[in-house]
This record gives C-alpha cells, structure tokens and sequence, in this order.
C-alpha cells in the first residue's frame, strides 16, 4: 500500500513541476503540453507491476556486461552526457547511492550509450560510488522502456517495476524534491526501513 502511495505523490510532484515550468506560456500551448504531459504520466504508469525483465528482455543484455543476476531492490538510471537533466540528477543518485552504499539489497544500475573515456570521466567528475556502464543506444532505448533521457525505474526484489520517473529537470531543487521525496521514501519501503 505504501509503494501506491509513493507512485501517487510522485504523479503529482511531476504533475506540479511540469505545470509549474510552463506558467509563462501561452494558454493554447499549455492545454496541448497538459494534454502531453497526461498521456506520458498514463504511459508510465501502465508499466507499474509489470516485471521487467520479461517486459524487456535485459537480462541478456546486462549479461553482455557482465551482471548476470539482478538481485535485491535496483533502479536502473539511464543517461547521456549531454543532457543537462541527467547532469543534475547526478548530485542526487550520489547522495543515493551513499545513502545505501552498505546495502547489499540495493544497488544503483547506471547505463548510457556513451564510451568508456566519457563514463570514466563522469564518474571522476562526479565521485560516484557505482559504476555506470556503456551499452549500445538501442539498448538504451530499450530497456528504458522508450521515455528518453534521464530515466529512472525502480524495480523491487521480483523484478516487478515499481516506479518511473522520465524526463527530470534541469532544476536541481526540482530533481532534489524527486530523490528526496519519492524515490528514497519508495526505496525505503522496499527495503523495510
């Protein structure tokens, strides 16, 4: 029940930040980007339960890279380099990461089309305590369920997608809010604390 609870909050915090950053447009632009922004939140939530794996098929393309099981609560985390929003959630999947970084039950699955010179470089740059891993863009696109960039999917310990989160903001107080008021909350409750 609370994992539903979770799911609500976080359809209404994206709800409240998407109508917020498109006050200053125009009212006819407004209805078509409300009538967008609804068909994507019915897209995602349409995935919530469903397991991932058979959804997908990722587990041969995860083993291409050498996880070869899936275990315990993950978010998979799908980026690129040159998209601002995935640069600012980055400050956020560090504190998460950190956050459980002694939690064998939790890990942080992080994934981009880039190579292993960009890869490297943003996880200096960033300190970041998982590794992100390099995979084709067509597997990118797949397995992120085809939302774009950033994307994050929480899956529980079954595999069962329990939350995506597609899009983010170039606002780090906006993608903070996210991380901090429903994605850690949601892990949390996955994990028992």
């Amino acid at each position: 029940m609370k994992i539903i609870q979770f799911i609500v909050l976080y359809f209404l915090f994206v709800s409240t930040v998407y109508a917020q950053s498109n006050i200053k447009k125009s009212s006819r632009s407004n209805d078509l980007s409300a009538m967008l922004n609804e068909r994507r939140n019915a897209r995602l939530k349409a995935f919530i339960g469903q397991n991932y794996f058979k959804l997908t098929n990722a587990d041969s393309i995860l083993k291409d890279i050498g996880i070869d099981k899936v275990k315990g609560v993950n978010i998979l985390n799908f980026w690129f380099a040159n998209c601002p929003p995935c640069i600012v959630e980055f400050l956020d999947l560090v504190k998460l990461g950190n956050r459980f970084f002694n939690n064998s039950n939790f890990h942080i699955i992080s994934l981009t089309y880039e190579n292993d010179s960009i890869i490297s470089s943003f996880q200096r740059k960033y300190s970041l305590p998982f590794t992100p891993m390099h995979i084709s863009k067509e597997s990118c696109v797949k397995m992120n369920l085809q939302n774009g960039f950033p994307t994050n999917i929480l899956l529980d310990s079954t595999g069962a997608i329990v939350l995506v989160s597609a899009g983010g903001s170039s606002d780090s107080t906006a993608s903070s809010k996210l991380f901090q008021e429903v994605l850690m909350p949601a892990i949390d409750s996955l994990l028992g604390h």
